[in-house]
């Protein structure tokens, strides 16, 4: 797994007001509000192919229709991408030429890809385990079983 992916977890959140599914990532980030130049370090924790959500942000001086720049990396790709704040801490992307968009479309896809492999794995190890605790208390009352029918044929004798 890739170092860069460590930080990724996928959870498509319901909106309906979105064309797009949101993917829950945790990434660092910068944002510039545009029209003072004044970057601030953030956090990407949900991104799409349309925008992103940013957090961590303390006095960030901005309104929805402010254009805004925000930088990121995901899966060790660095995107820097306009937009415009929406409601909240949601940015909406603008102006994205299609090679980009294509771009980050697939390492949408890649993230998503990852985060099924990873839930696939982390399931399979779960039924592991509880296979293996079944397994080991039906043993365990086997072995009483066994035990008390000896003891009640020694109580017989």
């Amino acid at each position: 797994m890739r170092e860069a992916q460590a930080g990724i977890q996928v959870a498509k959140e319901p909106d309906h007001h979105r064309t797009r599914p949101r993917i829950a990532v945790d990434q660092d980030a910068v944002l510039l509000l545009v029209s003072h130049g004044l970057p601030v370090q953030c956090r990407i924790v949900d991104l799409s192919l349309e925008g992103c959500r940013v957090s961590n942000i303390a006095r960030f001086p901005t309104g929805p229709g402010v254009h805004v720049e925000v930088t990121f990396k995901v899966n060790g790709i660095a995107f820097r991408f306009g937009g415009s704040v929406q409601c909240g801490l949601g940015i909406h992307f603008v102006g994205v030429n299609q090679p980009r968009r294509e771009e980050l479309a697939e390492v949408l896809d890649e993230v998503e890809g990852d985060a099924a492999v990873r839930a696939a794995k982390e399931a399979a190890e779960k039924l592991a385990a509880e296979l293996k605790a079944a397994a080991a208390l039906a043993c365990a009352e086997q072995s009483a079983n066994v035990a008390e029918s000896s003891d009640d044929k020694s109580e017989g004798s």
